[in-house]
């Protein structure tokens, strides 16, 4: 498991700040019994916060493709270079018109996307100013009651678990650290079943690779009956904790 954290910056005082504040952070995981989450499954609504999913008009969807151009290169971390310009690519899908709005907050994330390669997405608040952090990783977002966002990259190939965790703090957006490993997948990544909130600690549900093979080594031809019974047996379940460490600039943990 690879682990990297990031320092957060310095916070100006306000009744916004964010439980992260001026601490570094970085993710532990831990595999979990299929009781502990299911029992965290039940409460998931208390410690979530959902989206209502909105068309943007002809003129808002101008205004906000303007404002995503605008930013400096420096903040998509995430995109490969030269990949973006949507005031030159106006025809290209680069600027999602179906934003994620969210009534709480009244702010709201336009996905942003260069084909199968990088998907990334733009917070918004009431007044359409543009954060200039973008999440450099939005094929799944799901936001805590405490404004912590957990989000999952777009993959072409090579999918693993890769999850990147941001706070809103005073109102921006800072990144906390990203989780890595390349020894088990996600069971799915656009359903708050398999990823959720639940207190402080992202839940979720995947699979080892090293069983997925062990399955198909011994024969490829299998029913889809055969395959869903068999994943079912080997899925396994884990929480992510964020802990905090302010002795530290960066962590590389491996387990």
């Amino acid at each position: 498991m690879l682990v990297l954290a990031m320092t957060a910056c310095s916070k100006t005082a306000t009744n916004n700040i964010g439980k992260y504040a001026d601490m570094q952070v970085y993710a532990i995981s831990e595999e979990i019994t299929p009781k502990e989450f299911a029992e965290a499954l039940a409460e998931k609504n208390k410690y979530n916060v959902y989206p209502v999913y909105k068309t943007l008009s002809k003129e808002k969807l101008q205004m906000v493709t303007q404002k995503i151009a605008a930013l400096p290169d420096s903040s998509f971390t995430g995109a490969p270079y030269g990949m973006f310009d949507p005031i030159r690519e106006s025809e290209s899908n680069f600027v999602d018109d179906q934003i994620s709005f969210y009534p709480e907050s009244n702010d709201y994330l336009v996905g942003l996307e260069t084909g199968n390669i990088w998907c990334g997405a733009a917070l918004f608040n009431s007044h359409d100013e543009i954060d200039t952090t973008i999440f450099d990783a939005s094929q799944y977002i799901i936001r805590s009651t405490e404004d912590v966002f957990a989000c999952f990259p777009c993959f072409d190939c090579d999918f693993h678990a890769e999850i990147h965790f941001y706070e809103k703090n005073n109102d921006r957006l800072e990144p906390l650290c990203i989780y890595e490993n390349f020894d088990w997948y996600p069971e799915g990544v656009y359903n708050d079943t398999t990823m959720f909130w639940f207190k402080d600690d992202l839940y979720f549900s995947g699979y080892f690779f090293s069983d997925i093979l062990r399955f198909y080594n011994k024969n490829e031809d299998y029913s889809t009956e055969e395959i869903n019974t068999y994943m079912d047996t080997i899925k396994k379940y884990f929480r992510i904790r964020l802990v905090s460490n302010n002795n530290e600039k960066v962590i590389d943990y491996v387990e």
